[in-house]
């Protein structure tokens, strides 16, 4: 469903209204791409006959102080290893945007409305993954693989991804391995809803100032 959205979806509802893939992007995709997901996640946790409550489940609980450390060890790691990344697709001609931010003309010339459409978009991907991925999939695995759940978790995350090109997977690897392992490690899934927040946010502000294009 993502490779349909990305490559016919997308480009179609951006030709007919003359509006940027970027934007046809945030507003297909929740409903198309993420509203899915999040619903076999609820199905998935609907069949399981659980004794502890949703929250505990979901592993959706406060951060400790001894939980921080990690999220910060990720974010220094997913800041180099995201440099490594930039530098090995452009040494590879690779264009590490997904199709729909190719070429994407900044927000502020004409296209504010991109920042409100954003703003809807952007929690639903965030927290919509961080939900189903790390929230309901990764305890699960976990069960069967212990710890090499989070490198299941990776390579599954990574094949979602495939839909948005090679330059763009690879230059997401960091995330797709830091974020499972450090959610993994603290058994906390805020942790790696906010690493994915942090790297995803700026990657958008950059976008929105046609930085990247």
């Amino acid at each position: 469903m993502t490779f349909v959205t990305v490559n016919w979806a997308v480009p179609f509802l951006s030709d007919r209204q003359g509006i940027m893939q970027l934007g046809a992007w945030m507003i297909l995709s929740p409903f198309i791409v993420f509203l899915p997901i999040i619903c076999v996640g609820l199905y998935i946790l609907k069949t399981e006959q659980n004794t502890i409550g949703l929250l505990e489940r979901i592993r959706f609980k406060k951060i400790s102080k001894s939980d921080w450390k990690w999220p910060l060890l990720g974010l220094l790691a997913m800041t180099i290893g995201s440099a490594i990344t930039f530098f090995l697709c452009n040494t590879l001609n690779l264009d590490p945007n997904p199709p729909f931010a190719r070429n994407v003309e900044p927000w502020t010339n004409g296209h504010h409305w991109m920042f409100l459409l954003w703003a809807i978009y952007w929690p639903i991907n965030i927290l919509g993954e961080g939900f189903v991925w790390r929230g309901v999939i990764l305890p699960r695995l976990e069960k069967e693989f212990k710890n090499k759940s989070w490198i299941i978790s990776s390579v599954l995350w990574g094949i979602f991804h495939l839909s948005f090109g090679v330059g763009n997977l690879i230059v997401l690897l960091p995330t797709l391995i830091f974020v499972p392992f450090i959610t993994y490690k603290t058994g906390n899934t805020w942790t790696g809803i906010l690493l994915h927040a942090i790297l995803s946010g700026p990657g958008y502000i950059i976008l929105a100032l046609g930085l990247m294009s």
